[in-house]
């Protein structure tokens, strides 16, 4: 398109789709692995790049926390106490601020990557679809 770069050519999208189409419908045909090919692909695309961040993971480094902190009242709660600990607390509590946003990011990309696998398989059933499908012939 012209959006970007004004001296682009510039083609209708249904025309564009058309072409896909049929070219997807005749290698089909031909070959159950272009099908498998392009599936994989797209699947890529729609599955983008996850960075693989483990929830457990997340969420057993926020206890590990709470028992620091814990620990950190426990000390400043003796009378002989003349650490205040201030930074300790200003740390951790940054930290498990930002493991609990985290976690909540991590669920938030769970359920987009459930809807994802959703859309994937409606996708495959079609593709699957075009496979079982008879070519049609257009002699005119």
């Amino acid at each position: 398109g012209t959006k970007y770069c004004k001296e682009s050519p510039t083609l209708d999208e249904s025309v564009l789709h058309d072409a896909i189409l049929e070219v997807i419908t005749q290698l089909s045909g031909k070959s159950t692995t272009a099908l498998d090919a392009l599936k994989l692909h797209i699947g890529m695309g729609l599955s983008g790049g996850s960075d693989g961040d483990d929830p457990y993971a997340v969420q057993a480094r926020i206890s590990e926390i709470d028992s620091e902190l814990d620990g950190l009242y426990d000390l400043i709660s003796k009378p002989d106490n003349t650490d205040g600990c201030e930074s300790q607390f200003e740390a951790l509590y940054g930290e498990k601020a930002a493991l609990l946003e985290k976690l909540t990011e991590i669920k938030a990309a769970a359920n987009h990557a459930c809807a994802k696998r959703s859309r994937l398989d409606e996708l495959f059933t079609v593709t699957d679809g075009i496979r079982n499908r008879p070519l049609i012939w257009d002699e005119a």
